[in-house]
């Protein structure tokens, strides 16, 4: 069965801790203050175009964890529009 989008987002979030730091766990946590499908796919899309946290998705998704970018690339691509999924397979390093 497939994983939602929450239910992804709370094993993301153990992963950027686990496999980045807890300051940045911290800051992902804020996906939790919305309830509606289209709120988190609106916050996950403002996160993955950051450059600035394109290198955490990449550390995380070579460790074997679930990044963002793998819930917007592997996941639930139908959720996203095609700029976010190429976004994201360039940071994972898939190549199609």
């Amino acid at each position: 069965m497939d994983k939602s989008l929450r239910e992804l987002l709370i094993i993301c979030e153990e992963d950027t801790k686990r496999f980045v730091n807890q300051g940045a766990a911290n800051r992902l946590r804020a996906w939790r203050r919305h309830s509606a499908d289209v709120d988190l796919v609106n916050f996950i899309q403002r996160i993955i175009r950051d450059r600035d946290n394109q290198a955490n998705g990449f550390l995380i998704h070579s460790q074997h964890g679930m990044s963002l970018e793998a819930i917007v690339a592997i996941y639930h691509p139908e959720l996203f529009h095609p700029e976010d999924i190429a976004i994201s397979q360039r940071t994972l390093g898939i190549v199609r």
